[in-house]
């Protein structure tokens, strides 16, 4: 993982996503998900196999990095998945992470501000998380880095929940982070990050 994060930290990605979130925008939203919290907790689904897959141990650098950088991300970063082995969870917990034990489905009730960081879920999980926050209370208090939920594909899937967050006036600012390095265009291909606002 140490490889992996110093080839991560020097790449041209990640420089353009760190220009993204510092950007008075992205900045704005973020205050806007802490309120009076001076830290958001980061909770990591479907990241996958660290000690198989290049992309994942990219994508885990990613939140690891971001968690150095800012100070608005709490230390304890959550995560989990399905396939982690007993060195993998080791490894994760050794990089400060707590490891879940429980499934969650991606149905959290948000209570505190949180990050879902969202690698290539599949869409029932992106569906589930809108549902289970579907309340402005718990809308706001979040934001989504993970797959661009504008895409048509996305839409499709997600028409439910589109219409049930339309309803209640419920908008989605999002940020798209632009893929400028083709050696991580596979583990971060149209990524965003997605915030939620009233339309009032």
């Amino acid at each position: 993982m140490e490889i992996s994060m110093k080839k991560v930290e020097s790449s041209e990605y990640y420089k353009a996503l760190l220009k993204q979130v510092k950007s008075p925008e992205v900045s704005n939203h973020i205050g806007l998900v802490l309120g009076s919290e001076t830290q958001l907790l980061m909770v990591i689904y479907g990241i996958g196999s660290i000690e198989s897959m290049e992309n994942s141990r990219s994508q885990l650098s990613i939140a690891i990095l971001m968690k150095k950088e800012f100070d608005w991300i709490d230390n304890n970063i959550q995560v989990f998945d399905p396939v982690l082995s007993a060195t993998e969870t080791s490894v994760r917990q050794s990089l400060g992470c707590t490891v879940l034990s429980v499934n969650e489905e991606a149905r959290r009730k948000v209570v505190m501000p949180t990050l879902f960081y969202m690698p290539f879920c599949i869409y029932d999980l992106y569906d589930n998380l809108l549902q289970a926050n579907l309340r402005m209370n718990s809308l706001s208090k979040m934001a989504i880095f993970g797959s661009s939920l504008s895409l048509s594909s996305f839409r499709h899937h997600l028409i439910q929940t589109t219409r049930l967050i339309l309803a209640a006036g419920i908008i989605t600012s999002e940020f798209a982070i632009h893929d400028t390095d083709d050696d991580y265009n596979a583990a971060f291909h149209n990524f965003s990050l997605h915030f939620f606002t009233t339309c009032n």
